[in-house]
């Protein structure tokens, strides 16, 4: 008891597995980083500057086994599809826009795709420095997608 409250009450046991689960995931990702090879960093970077190509090949071959860069190949591929279906909603929005206002809007929803593909082109070096530095570099949502196919 502290002050009056148990442990249990106070949320401390809580917090601890927290703590404890990630440390466990750090040391895992230190471990891991240790021990990609060279061949798999050169791949996962490969995967996000040649990005539909390397990213197929890895997951349609035995390559796929290596955790590190199965990782990789799911992420590049979902980040791809991502920024195309956003392209496509622009397009979409531009052509329903562009129905009923003036054709100067369409240069706004033209900037706005331009905006998109170099933020995407951006995201893509980032991301291969970090593969080619052996991190396993989680974006947000995508992150947890490629995480899950990856096992």
């Amino acid at each position: 008891m502290l002050c009056g409250i148990s442990m249990a009450e106070a949320g401390i046991g809580e917090q601890i597995n927290k703590g404890a689960d990630d440390l466990a995931a750090k040391a895992r990702d230190l471990v891991a980083e240790k021990t990609v090879s060279e061949e798999s960093r050169l791949w996962a970077a490969l995967g996000y500057l040649i990005v539909i190509i390397f990213p197929l090949i890895v997951l349609l071959t035995d390559k796929k086994k290596d955790g590190f860069l199965a990782f990789h190949s799911y992420q590049s591929l979902i980040l791809c599809a991502a920024a195309i279906v956003l392209n496509v909603l622009i397009g979409v929005a531009d052509f329903i826009v562009g129905l009923v206002m003036p054709k100067v809007i369409s240069w706004l929803f033209a900037m706005l795709m331009m905006l998109l593909w170099l933020c995407v082109l951006v995201l893509f070096l980032v991301m291969a420095y970090q593969a080619y530095s052996r991190r396993r570099f989680m974006l947000p949502v995508i992150g947890a997608m490629a995480e899950k196919a990856s096992r």
